[in-house]
């Protein structure tokens, strides 16, 4: 088997796993939703059609395709045409698909909504980005957020690697460029380079022991990390399958790809061997459908100057930059060859990085879904080759080259890692690549000094919606369990600080239908945090298959850093009270009079109260503190202020500690979007000043 069919046989397997959801009200529909016939495996294909120039071709109707599978003529049952307006220039919509919030939501949300527009996956691998490059790639991918976003559009960025950035699907442009800020390359040199630098140190004397070469080490570290990016990447496609909407990309940014080009005796890959397990567990959704990679790598049209500035080339006599090409041209190819398999195309060896972005939007706007029952009904787990045809030939098309059916025998998965004594569907919605949406989840957590030395203690809201619980009724009452846990995860993915709780659910009725109709809620606590960035991961699990998980990005600051610091906003709310806690936190709850909420939408009526705490470093010179509380709503106009004062001498028997607790009305309040804000400054020196902000929104009795 050639390497290139190889790879076809292990990437296209990986691109067959993202259902392609036509919403309604487009150019041609399905005669019928297919209904999925028992033992035999129905196929979905999108097919981008282009011309010469590489743009979209419009008007083709079901009569001009032709779909094979292993040479064999199926026969098409659905047919439909995707295309979606290309968003207008920034200057035509500026203010219509900027965020119109002043400040950053403190509140992650798993609900998933059906999508009208365009999604992308940004997947930035930052294992095989080098370092010089950082800043390139955070400038072209805000550019294409700025750009490329249209209204109806939404975007999530991951990184596959050390950076941890990551923000889930949203249209805020604001959000999605703060996570690209928070991308870093983190490429080690080429085993080219290694060996240049080595066979350099030799010939100079300069070689410990002057015998064997490094590469055996670099080469076993890329291959541990193209084996994470791989499961990344397949687990990637695999959670795109969830996700209701019209069209779906994966742009993947990286200078090589995780695939080894070698096959063994059997014509299967060593780097792909150890996965082909993953990619026979995708589900029934995953291989019946596609989704397009779109690899971007940012050496574009390069002369290699970050690489070969890394080699002298004083004492050598061939020129490392030929060799260094040979390499380049290599892992350029792989990257075409993996968007080939998946239906996409590569932006590679070019300059104009933003134009192939153009392409991507253009390509993403307008293709044709094609279904079929594969007319093969062994389920023998083998690749199945796919190839589309249009019967006009002055088109191109692209389309995923095939896919692993399904197989009659079941892999047993492998345990993930997770805190010990977790359960497995626990540990499974932790390791995954994104949030699992099964069920309804929103998180918040706020950072407080602890007593002593610089760690903090965060305080966790997890509140999930009750009808999502599989409850059974049993003598009146209904029972069940469920399964809550927060962690924060550091940088490379280490647990950092874990809060976990396993509850045997025996409810009466009225206490059920309370939940069902309210909610339900968790607080936990993570000690011990030193400063740093962080990765809130909270889960709920109420079975094996009805679970979910949320992701929030958690900072915690130095509070023994300047003279004075203070700590997240947290808020409760009269409504509040009407959500069930499970594990109420006291000494928070004495201090809001209430739970605190992830809730910041309240109806007009309501009250709420704003918590924080202010941490004076400097007690041992005599001063005054001002707090105050200020609500504007999103004119700038103030519709709300509280203050107080206390002096250094109150809190020196709180070890500086200023507890700010405010309570506001919100029935004088108009529908609409507020900023709170939280202020807290010294008198005698204007430097020392902090603040928090949270945005809420208030809406009519009408529209909870």
């Amino acid at each position: 088997m050639s390497a290139r069919t190889g790879l076809a046989l292990l990437l296209t397997a990986v691109g067959a796993s993202v259902a392609a959801q036509v919403a309604p009200g487009q150019q041609s529909q399905p005669s019928q939703p297919p209904t999925f016939r028992a033992g035999v495996e129905y196929v979905e294909v999108d097919a981008r059609v282009v011309d010469s120039r590489n743009e979209p071709v419009h008007g083709l109707s079901q009569r001009d395709f032709q779909v094979f599978e292993d040479g064999v003529k199926q026969d098409v049952v659905t047919f439909s045409a995707v295309d979606i307006p290309l968003p207008s220039p920034p200057d035509r919509q500026a203010g219509r698909t900027r965020s119109t919030e002043t400040t950053r939501p403190d509140v992650a949300t798993n609900r998933r909504q059906r999508l009208d527009g365009r999604i992308y996956l940004i997947a930035v691998d930052d294992l095989f980005i080098d370092p010089a490059r950082t800043t390139f790639v955070r400038r072209f991918l805000a550019d294409f957020i700025d750009r490329s976003l249209g209204p109806d559009d939404q975007a999530a960025v991951v990184s596959l690697g050390r950076s941890v950035s990551f923000q889930n699907f949203t249209s805020d442009k604001t959000l999605l460029t703060s996570a690209v800020e928070r991308i870093d390359g983190a490429k080690v040199p080429s085993p080219v380079i290694q060996t240049l630098a080595f066979d350099l140190g030799r010939r100079s004397g300069l070689a410990a022991g002057g015998g064997s070469s490094p590469d055996a080490p670099v080469a076993l570290g890329k291959t541990v990390d193209a084996r994470s990016t791989q499961r990344s990447l397949v687990r990637l496609i695999r959670a795109l399958s969830g996700i209701e909407a019209r069209s779906k990309a994966i742009i993947f940014v990286s200078e090589e790809t995780p695939f080894e080009m070698v096959s063994d005796e059997e014509g299967l890959w060593t780097e792909g061997r150890s996965l082909i397990n993953d990619l026979q567990a995708s589900s029934d959704l995953a291989r019946r459908s596609s989704v397009p990679i779109y690899p971007v790598d940012p050496r574009a049209l390069t002369g290699l100057h970050e690489e070969t500035i890394l080699v002298p080339i004083v004492g050598l006599t061939d020129t490392p930059a030929e060799t260094l090409q040979k390499e380049l041209s290599a892992s350029q190819q792989r990257l075409r060859g993996l968007a080939d398999d998946t239906g996409g195309f590569a932006v590679v060896g070019v300059n104009d990085l933003i134009g192939g972005l153009d392409r991507i939007v253009r390509q993403s706007s307008s293709y044709y879904v094609l279904g079929y029952y594969s007319k093969n009904p062994k389920h023998d787990g083998k690749y199945r080759k796919i190839e589309v045809k249009v019967d006009r030939r002055d088109v191109g098309v692209l389309a995923r080259h095939g896919y692993m059916a399904q197989s009659a025998k079941a892999s047993k998965p492998a345990s993930l890692p997770g805190p010990p004594g977790s359960p497995e569907p626990v540990r499974a919605a932790l390791n995954s690549v994104l949030p699992v949406a099964g069920m309804t989840l929103s998180t918040t957590g706020a950072a407080f000094r602890e007593a002593r030395g610089r760690t903090a203690t965060v305080a966790v809201v997890l509140e999930g919606a009750g009808s999502d619980l599989a409850l059974i009724e049993r003598n009146g009452a209904l029972s069940g369990q469920l399964d809550l846990m927060a962690v924060a995860l550091q940088p490379r993915g280490d647990i950092a600080a874990t809060d976990m709780t396993h509850l045997q659910l025996t409810l009466p009725a009225q206490t059920a239908d309370r939940i069902r109709r309210n909610g339900f809620r968790w607080l936990a606590r993570l000690n011990n945090l030193k400063p740093g960035r962080y990765q809130l991961r909270a889960v709920a699990a109420s079975t094996a298959d009805m679970l979910g998980s949320v992701w929030y990005e958690l900072v915690v600051p130095d509070f023994s850093d300047g003279p004075l610091t203070m700590s997240d906003l947290l808020i409760a709310s009269v409504s509040g009270l009407e959500v069930p806690t499970f594990k109420p936190d006291k000494a928070m709850q004495d201090m809001l009079r209430g739970p605190a909420t992830t809730n910041r939408r309240f109806v007009s009526g309501d009250g709420i109260v704003v918590f924080a705490e202010v941490y004076d470093n400097r007690l041992d010179n005599p001063h005054d503190i001002d707090t105050t509380v200020v609500v504007k709503n999103d004119r700038g106009i103030e519709v709300f202020r509280s203050g107080d004062t206390q002096s250094s001498r109150e809190l020196a028997g709180s070890q500086g500690v200023l507890r700010s607790r405010t309570p506001i009305a919100l029935k004088e309040f108009q529908p609409g979007r507020y900023i709170v804000t939280v202020d807290a400054y010294q008198r005698q020196d204007p430097a020392a000043h902090v603040t928090r902000t949270v945005p809420i929104e208030v809406v009519g009795n009408a529209g909870r």
